[in-house]
């Protein structure tokens, strides 16, 4: 595969109905998924941040930031948190419970379906909206006024995006490769190309960053392992296996199509900023910080410019208070030593992380796993505040 074919999935609907029979596919390779699976559960703590980095990149892209903006869910800091607690949810539930063990695997696949349906849900509720071609303007216009009225918002912090502009402006990413591949809305809010890049967020970052991310210590079964199993989970949440970017011969053609990916689709969106973006980075970063306060605008998007696009962010650096920059500091000597003992701290705080949000927003939800897989999930109806 590579991105020219993927782009083809922009014409074809990213949602299929899988009889329950089919929804593991028959060429899963059970050795290799449990592979996968170990490997996501002795590094979760760091799986976690890589996948907060990943929906970063989510916001800009031209294919997903309107989509994401129309269905309300992620714009305003308290429904983000609650949505990416859910999704963070259930992502944990896939590395923990087993395919093979009956009541683990029940639970599995009750997770999977009704994040489906809610995929469904929510593209059938997105399809109705844009219909009205004025939608998107009045939908920005209005989570425009609710930021600008929360004076404690990331959005209305003009000297951080500044900086982050300034930076990107001054990176070594040359202009010719700094254009997003031209997209019109067709009709189909997700699409085979979406689910491709959201697969990309799960796998693609932990392949090519997982050292950044402070996975200093990992075997080329691991990570194939790895792709291995969200190759499973992209075909049960209905990517068909022709769009299904974990699905390569081998880890090097993998890595290639993921860098690829990287050059051509999700580093140019960043250079491509409106107002749906700013918008929808606002509410996320903004929902962040509301679930942890360590977890900072300023601190997130430098480790991402740092890290994951690899740009110096020194503009963003210079607008750090100085506890930030200690922050930083810390973390960096955490990341630098994968011990035992450092990725058991690592994993320990971020499944305490987790636990505390998951009890804070959905209550009785979040007691077991069964809980978990049937309702721990968000709803813009039920807000607990």
């Amino acid at each position: 595969m590579t991105v020219a074919t993927l782009l083809k999935g922009r014409d074809v609907q990213g949602l299929r109905a899988i009889p329950d029979s089919d929804l593991i596919p028959s060429w899963t390779n059970f050795t290799l998924l449990k592979v996968g699976q170990e490997f996501a559960q002795k590094n979760a703590g760091f799986l976690g941040m890589s996948h907060l980095f990943a929906l970063i990149f989510d916001n800009f892209l031209p294919d997903v930031k309107d989509i994401l903006l129309a269905t309300g869910s992620s714009n305003i800091k308290e429904r983000a948190a609650r949505r990416y607690t859910a999704t963070a949810v259930q992502v944990l539930l896939w590395y923990q419970n087993s395919f093979h063990i009956p009541d683990e695997r029940r639970i599995l696949l009750q997770s999977v379906q009704k994040v489906r349906q809610l995929h469904f849900d929510a593209a059938f509720k997105v399809q109705l909206k844009l219909k009205d071609k004025n939608f998107l303007q009045a939908q920005r216009s209005e989570m425009k006024k609710q930021m600008e009225l929360r004076k404690q918002s990331i959005y209305n912090d003009y000297r951080f995006w500044k900086a982050f502009i300034e930076d990107l402006k001054d990176s070594h990413v040359p202009i010719d490769k700094r254009d997003y591949p031209v997209w019109n809305y067709n009709g189909i809010p997700i699409t085979q190309f979406t689910q491709g890049l959201t697969q990309f967020s799960f796998a693609g970052m932990v392949v090519l960053y997982h050292k950044q991310l402070g996975i200093l210590h990992v075997t080329d079964e691991e990570l194939r392992g790895f792709v291995h199993l969200w190759g499973v989970l992209g075909h049960m949440l209905g990517i068909h296996d022709e769009f299904n970017i974990c699905l390569q011969a081998d880890l090097q053609r993998t890595k290639e199509l993921f860098e690829e990916m990287t050059e051509k689709i999700f580093v140019p969106a960043l250079f491509h900023m409106d107002e749906s973006s700013h918008i929808q980075l606002s509410g996320y970063l903004d929902g962040l910080e509301h679930m942890n306060d360590m977890l900072t605008p300023r601190l997130m998007v430098y480790r991402f410019l740092r890290d994951i696009v690899q740009i110096q962010p020194t503009q963003l650096y210079k607008t750090m208070p100085a506890i930030q920059k200690m922050y930083v500091a810390g973390l960096d000597g955490l990341l630098s030593d994968n011990s035992m003992t450092n990725r058991w701290l690592v994993n320990r705080n971020g499944q305490f992380f987790l636990d505390s949000n998951g009890y804070r927003f959905f209550g009785g939800n979040y007691i077991s796993e069964d809980h978990k897989s049937r309702g721990a999930y968000y709803t813009r109806e039920k807000l607990i505040l």
